[in-house]
């Protein structure tokens, strides 16, 4: 068996770790195992918060056996714990001029706010309404189309969806003009804008595991993502993958490019290993 004791993964979810279907490839998860019982350690970063992981990846608490980066870096959670680290929320007076600004200059847009405590939602409509919250714990999220209603501490993102991906980006320039570097902005999607406290991003979420522990510092991190917000992360990383269906951005950073998400990215990974094929930067 491979010794993997020195390697740390850390993977995005959708179009990295999780098929175009939304699932698990089972080639991943057996790569995974077996990068396990060889002494890795694996885990996520994602701009999901903790309580809608387990809907994706339902053996989450068995299958990280590392705290998780979430929210875009914005803490770490161990879900074999279920404790949060490491959090860096986002000031009240932050979320109250957001939501000013919004409610002032974008109305029509759709928001929606994660929390510690649940997600809020203003309205559940498209594109919102493609989320898969039907899978949701009812627990966990709000619906409530006046926002003046919700609460405003401890919040670690709010995500702001509008019809066209032009307009995600117009507001994405007009959010920077207007506040400047008071917040990090990022997003998942074209249609998106992700607004977290300043300085967060994925980058921010491989610093915080390499700090966690001694032992965890010692690893060599491989970061694997698809998208424009994983660029930063994929900078941090000792080692950067991305899957052949990765966008322009994270392919120029990244050391590696391997096959399809489909095809099972973290089981390619893996196997790079194994063969000697997966070398640090300067290696």
């Amino acid at each position: 068996m491979t010794d993997f004791s020195k390697y740390l993964i850390v993977t995005d979810l959708d179009g990295t770790f999780l098929d175009s279907t939304g699932h698990t490839a089972p080639r991943n998860v057996e790569a995974v195992k077996r990068f396990q019982s060889g002494g890795g350690m694996f885990t996520i970063a994602s701009g999901r918060v903790h309580f809608i992981i387990p809907p994706a990846i339902p053996n989450v608490s068995t299958l990280l056996n590392a705290p998780a980066a979430l929210c875009n870096g914005s803490l770490l959670y161990d879900f074999r714990t279920d404790t949060s680290y490491m959090e860096d929320l986002m000031p009240e007076k932050d979320v109250n001029d957001l939501l000013h600004y919004f409610a002032t200059y974008e109305p029509d847009a759709y928001l929606r706010a994660s929390t510690r405590e649940g997600m809020y939602y203003d309205e559940l409509t498209t594109p919102f309404s493609e989320s898969p919250l039907r899978f949701y714990d009812p627990a966990t999220y709000t619906i409530e189309p006046d926002i003046s209603k919700w609460p405003r501490k401890d919040w670690y993102k709010l995500v702001v969806c509008f019809p066209t991906a032009e307009k995600a980006r117009d507001v994405r320039l007009a959010l920077g003009e207007y506040f400047g570097d008071r917040f990090s902005l990022t997003t998942a999607n074209a249609k998106t804008a992700e607004i977290y406290a300043s300085g967060i991003s994925k980058a921010t979420g491989i610093e915080k595991l390499r700090h966690l522990t001694p032992e965890m510092a010692e690893r060599t991190i491989i970061a694997c993502g698809d998208f424009l917000n994983d660029v930063e992360m994929l900078q941090a990383a000792d080692i950067a993958v991305c899957p052949a269906n990765a966008s322009k951005e994270a392919k120029s950073v990244a050391d590696f490019v391997l096959c399809d998400h489909n095809e099972g990215l973290i089981a390619a990974v893996v196997e790079a290993l194994e063969n000697g094929q997966l070398n640090k930067k300067g290696a």
